[in-house]
């Protein structure tokens, strides 16, 4: 992969996302047209989209082709999320925990790496364990809101009924 590679992988988030046209991301992104196509032209070397137009483009057309060239570029893999893992759904608090994992997981096999751990290495790896452990609470706290609802809206149906009896 190179810088062309992915100044086309840009050029192609605008002008050939399915459904979507350069003109109606420019609207989304609240620029006009011509700048647009000026930061996504890979020949032009002076203006360039912001990493928060091009994340902004990527929700707005569903099209991923950036994203893509983006992980094979710093050599990962985009896998999404059922459903998107929009802040405060389950999603994302699966997502957490499998990051939050992985870094503890990453973290403990460097530290071990040397059969010598030191004492950075043990509070880093305390670190990690204790993001973790704070993913795990945030995740069940989560869950046991989406329970509380949903016995809350059971119980008024409940109620409902009683009084319609």
């Amino acid at each position: 992969m190179s810088r062309a590679a992915l100044e086309r992988a840009l050029y192609d988030l605008v002008h050939n996302s399915p459904g979507v046209s350069a003109q109606d991301i420019a609207d989304w992104l609240g620029k006009p047209r011509d700048t647009l196509y000026k930061e996504v032209d890979p020949r032009n070397r002076m203006a360039k989209a912001g990493a928060v137009d091009v994340v902004t483009a990527t929700q707005y057309t569903a099209n991923w082709v950036f994203l893509n060239a983006f992980a094979a570029e710093v050599g990962a893999v985009v896998v999404p999320m059922p459903g998107g893992a929009a802040a405060g759904t389950g999603h994302a608090h699966i997502a957490e925990l499998a990051k939050q994992f992985a870094e503890l997981v990453a973290k403990v096999s460097s530290s071990l790496a040397d059969d010598d751990i030191t004492e950075n290495e043990l509070h880093d790896c305390q670190r990690e364990a204790g993001e973790l452990i704070a993913a795990v609470q945030a995740a069940l706290a989560f869950i046991q809101a989406m329970r509380a609802r949903k016995a809350d809206s059971l119980e008024r149906r409940a109620y409902a009924l009683r009084e319609l009896s």
